[in-house]
Parts: structure tokens; sequence; C-alpha cells
């Protein structure tokens, strides 16, 4: 162990630059139709830094560069966060009303389009769209997950506001197919892994009588292995290192509200029955590695922090009707020294944290390269695989 040491502070073996843009959380205002970006190294927000596209509805942040989805401009607008400044757009179409975006590399991603129930793969260097597919009624959310993509289809029909069967498309990106379809339940709207390896699918009911629902998804035999009755009106959601799913669950009367339930156990925290309670109108919720969640409060106009049982932490202004949150961290998965570097070091603290007991800064998620939501040897592995045998990177979450 003392040989690895040596050997590690005397290659510094690094695989990433330095950081240039602080841990940064980017909120799209849609009524607005403007980027706020707030800094949470020093809690100072920056209002209307980018003008948007009309209807903005999600953003994504890759790298240094974000993606918005213009839904009634019908475009992805990229923009460079180094500079706060529009690259250029990506043209759909007309009729298209694109909802989200999931890249599966840094130039490939596919849109889904809610209004001409198809996705469009679109290159991201070149400001092309390659193709577009059948993919079924009214898609929504989608993710890339284990070189797949799930896509729900919300089953909404336009003609009379009313909703049928809601499924998760199964899309092979490789051969730009269709593979399968899975029925969940009425009106899926978004989906995201845990770290158990199963898809979450969060169903919002039909607003009136059939109300929400956590859809788990094993991705291995494409079939529904439970459900989680939410209630209410639940959407978009995300799951912290620590397990807890965060929901947004709108709320416009007295406070805006939030479910929660922990993905390790599928037990439910919070419901309709007991929200959190945040500002009014909760429309996205962001988290990040210390089990912070970021709540995008529509009707207030402002970001909601708070931590995973649901205290409120902090409040930030932003612009009208904020309703689409991306965060930007500068320290990389797999940096577990705290360096803003991926090194033969970090594998050496995992092991020694493992073994030793040896401190990792910040966050135990930074070391966990392989997203099990828990650190072990398998992670100081992944990391000597990358640096000497060109192994994947550590896996983003």
């Amino acid at each position: 162990m003392k040989r690895l040491l040596i050997t590690a502070l005397i290659l510094g073996i690094t695989h990433s630059g330095q950081a240039q843009i602080p841990k940064t959380l980017y909120v799209v205002n849609g009524l607005a139709e403007t980027l706020t970006k707030i800094n949470l190294e020093i809690n100072t927000v920056t209002n209307h830094i980018v003008a948007l596209g009309i209807v903005p509805n999600q953003v994504v942040v890759k790298g240094r560069k974000a993606f918005v989805v213009n839904s009634i401009s019908s475009n992805i607008q990229k923009i460079d966060l180094t500079a706060d400044t529009t690259l250029g757009y990506i043209s759909l179409g007309e009729g298209k009303n694109p909802w989200n975006i999931a890249l599966t590399d840094s130039q490939i991603a596919y849109v889904s389009n809610f209004s001409a129930n198809s996705l469009s793969k679109i290159d991201l260097i070149n400001d092309s769209v390659l193709g577009e597919f059948p993919v079924g009624q009214s898609p929504e959310g989608l993710v890339y997950y284990n070189g797949k993509l799930y896509v729900c289809n919300t089953g909404f029909n336009p003609s009379d506001f009313s909703y049928g069967l809601g499924s998760v498309a199964v899309f092979d990106p490789e051969s730009d197919s269709l593979l399968t379809s899975i029925k969940v339940g009425k009106n899926p709207q978004y989906i995201k892994p845990d770290f158990k390896g199963r898809l979450h699918v969060i169903c919002t009911g039909d607003y009136f009588s059939v109300f929400g629902q956590a859809y788990l998804i094993n991705p291995q035999t494409n079939s529904v292995i439970d459900s989680l009755p939410l209630g209410g009106t639940p959407g978009q959601f995300r799951i912290a290192w620590n397990g807890t799913a965060l929901v947004a669950a709108g709320g416009y009367a007295n406070s805006g509200y939030v479910y929660s339930y922990q993905t390790k156990t599928d037990s439910i925290l919070h419901d309709s029955d007991n929200p959190i309670a945040v500002n009014l109108g909760a429309s996205d919720v962001a988290v990040d590695r210390l089990n912070q969640g970021y709540v995008a409060c529509f009707s207030a106009s402002t970001v909601d922090r708070i931590d995973t049982q649901g205290n409120l932490l902090d409040t930030y202004l932003v612009g009208d009707g904020p309703l689409s949150l991306a965060l930007y961290d500068p320290r990389p998965n797999g940096d577990a020294s705290g360096d803003f570097n991926i090194s033969l070091a970090d594998a050496v603290l995992l092991v020694n944290y493992i073994f030793k007991g040896m401190n990792i800064p910040g966050s135990l998620a930074y070391g966990d390269c392989n997203c099990s939501g828990s650190i072990s040897l398998a992670d100081a592995i992944w990391l000597v695989n990358y640096i000497f045998k060109s192994g994947p990177l550590p896996c983003e979450f």
C-alpha cells in the first residue's frame, strides 16, 4: 500500500482540467423565458443571463454547455456556460412541441416530441437532425440508461384532453428501433434510475380521479416490479445519493408540495397526506452530492434549498415561473480527494477509506464511481481501470 501511495504521488496522473465555473444551479424561468444561475459556493443569484426561446421547458447541463428545450420555438438552444452566451440552435421542425432531451454521449441526443408522438435524433456538434422515429402517444420524460432509451408515453389525447394507457417505450439508439413497451400507470411523465439498477417512473394521474404513483421497473426484464401510491399530482423528481427520492408535486394554494420516498426500502416518507411544504408551485427538483435538494417553485418565482428530511435551508429569488433546474458541479465524480482532478491518488484514498477509515472530504458520493449508492473496493478498481486501461469514466448521477 505504501508503494502504491508513493507511485500515485510521483505520477500525479490527472484526467480533467481545472474548474473554471463554480458549483452552479441553472434555472429555466418559464414565464420570463430566460436563464438564471445561482452560484452555490457564495449563494449569489444572477437573473436573466441568457434569453431563451418561446416556452422553454427543460435545461440539461453537460460539461460547460447547457442545452435548453424550447417547446413552441421547436428547437434546442446551445449555451456556453463559461461566457453565458448562446452558441446556436438546432431546429426540429414545425409541429413537434419538443418536451425533454437526453444525451447518449457528448455528440448525440434524443428529444421527445409531445405533439408529433416521436423522438428526434440530433447531432449536438454539427447542429443537425439525424432522424425522427415514432415512439408512442404524447411522449414527455426520457432517460438514457445502460445503452437504452426509456421514454414516458403519457397517452394524452389532445382531441378530448383525456389520458389513455400509459407506457414506457424501450428504444435502442444503436439501431434506432423500438424494442418493446412497458405498461405503467396513468400519465407517466418522468423516469430516472436508482442506485439498485431499477427505473422509477412517476405517473401523475389524470388530475381528476386517478392520482399519482411511482412505478418501479426492472430494465433487465422490462417489467413492472412494484408501485408506490403517492397521491396528488406528482411530477419531476430526483434521487439523492442517500436513496431519498424528492418529487415535485405542485401545490398552488397555501404552499407548494414535495413528496419523498426511500428507494433503498421502497417506503413512502411524505405523500399527499403529509407533503414537505415549500413555496408555491413546486415544478422541478435537483439534488447535489451533499444530499441537498433544490426545488423550483413556479408560482413564487423562487428556488428553495432543502435537505432530504424536508427542512428548509435557503430560498433564492429567481425569474418569473421557474420550472426546470440543472446542476453544474466542477468536482467530477471519482474525485475522492476534492482537488477537482481524477488521479491514482483518488483510488488510493478510497482504499484507505475502506480499510483505514480515512476521511473523504465533502461527501462520500464523490467516490461512488459505479453509482451503487455506497463505497466499496469496486470503486477503486473502477478508477484504476479508467486511468491505466482506458476504462469508462466514473458514472454520472
